[in-house]
């Protein structure tokens, strides 16, 4: 979600953000730019504050990606991906930790077609880790748990 933090004027306030809403806080349903603006009772105004969210996974449909499966699911060692890119794109496939850090990534470029792979995290500490695949279109995401 997102929270607009007040630092000036008088309470009460009121909020105003480009999606219409007028609480303190929102949940984005799609990346995009968000702003806010914060009225005091007095009528002062704060700078408009500016969001971008780039954090929401697209839908697999948008991004042009079919049959998408990562198997066994949890694993001890090896992960299985397969999928279909129904056009003709340019995809990075990711796995990161629940730290943030990259892990693993490939690129393919101008892939149409069938994928398969498969991944292994034996020398990798049991967890849970998140499997990105970024399209041009968005970014699908799935969760690995490896035992």
């Amino acid at each position: 979600y997102l929270f607009a933090t007040i630092n000036f004027g008088n309470s009460p306030f009121t909020f105003l953000w480009n999606t219409g809403e007028i609480s303190q806080q929102i949940t984005p349903l799609q990346n995009d730019t968000y702003w806010v603006v914060v009225s005091d009772v007095n009528g002062c105004e704060s700078d408009t504050a500016f969001f971008d969210v780039t954090f929401i996974p697209s839908a697999i449909s948008e991004s042009q990606i079919a049959d998408f499966s990562v198997y066994p699911n949890p694993s001890r060692n090896v992960f299985n991906v397969t999928f279909m890119s129904e056009i003709s794109q340019d995809l990075e496939f990711r796995v990161i930790n629940v730290f943030g850090e990259v892990i693993y990534t490939e690129i393919l470029e101008k892939l149409v077609g069938e994928y398969k792979n498969q991944i292994n995290l034996k020398n990798h500490p049991k967890a849970i880790y998140f499997f990105e695949i970024e399209t041009e279109r968005g970014v699908i995401n799935k969760k690995l748990i490896l035992q």
